[in-house]
This record gives structure tokens, sequence and C-alpha cells, in this order.
């Protein structure tokens, strides 16, 4: 029983870097699947202070993945464009910026939202500031007007 209870935290130990270890493939599904056994194997070590702290650490230990998945969804975004490869004109190419742009966006959206998932920590919700009362009084102009 005992062995067991110190087994448990080592294996977690080295098996979180052995998810993270960069294995190149050009299937979008195992990349993916590869990048959320990643986010859930390091769940359990990552800060508990705040999402941002979990979110970035796991971005850290997940970085490979992450960024192969990032590459395969440009791919496939821009393949969704079916613009040309070569010679695109300012506008095409401002529009595959964009689309990149929001596959990136979509993707860190993604792993905000399974580290917090799997860490169980949710955003921080703070309230706006509150605003001071408005003044209806008149403004008064000092000096003289012509």
């Amino acid at each position: 029983m005992r062995r067991a209870l110190v087994l448990g935290p080592a294996l977690l130990v080295v098996a979180a870097p052995l998810a993270a270890q960069d294995i190149v493939t050009n299937d979008a599904d195992q990349a993916e699947r590869r990048l959320r056994v990643c986010l859930s194997t390091g769940a359990p070590g990552a800060p508990r202070e705040s999402l941002v702290a979990a979110v970035t650490a796991l971005r850290t230990l997940c970085y490979n993945q992450i960024t192969r998945v990032r590459e395969l969804r440009h791919q496939k975004a821009e393949d969704d464009l079916r613009l040309p490869r070569i010679g695109l004109t300012p506008n095409q190419q401002i529009e595959r910026e964009r689309s990149r742009d929001a596959a990136t966006r979509k993707l860190n959206d993604e792993i905000a939202r399974a580290v917090s998932t799997f860490t169980g920590l949710s955003p921080a919700r703070t309230e706006p500031e509150p605003r001071p009362p408005a003044d209806d009084r008149p403004i008064l102009f000092q000096g003289t007007v012509r």
C-alpha cells in the first residue's frame, strides 16, 4: 500500500515529460489527441493560484504539441481559402493572415478551456470598477470668453 502511494506521484512525474515529447505527425486527429493527453497529464502538476498560471505552465509543457496542432490548423485554414501558394495579392495575404489568426485564437481558447476542465480552476471573475457618481453640474469656464 505504501509503495503505491510513493509510486503514484513518481509515475506522474515520469509520464508528463513522456507525453510532451516531440513526435511529428501529419495526422491532425492524432496531433490533437497528443495535445489533449499532454494537457491532461500535466494538469495535476500545474500551479493552482490562478487559471492564467496553470495555462502558462501547461502551454510551456506542451509547447511542441501546441506548435504542431497550430501548424496543421493554419494549413487547413489556408486550404479552405483555396488561395494560390505563390503570388498572393495584398488582399489575399490579409485574408490568409486573418484566417490564420482566427485559427490560432480558437486553439488558444480550446487550450484554456481544457486546462480549466482538467485543473478545476475557473477564470477569475472581476467586478467592473465602480464609476464615480455622475456630476450633473454645468461646467464653468474660467477666464474670459470673447
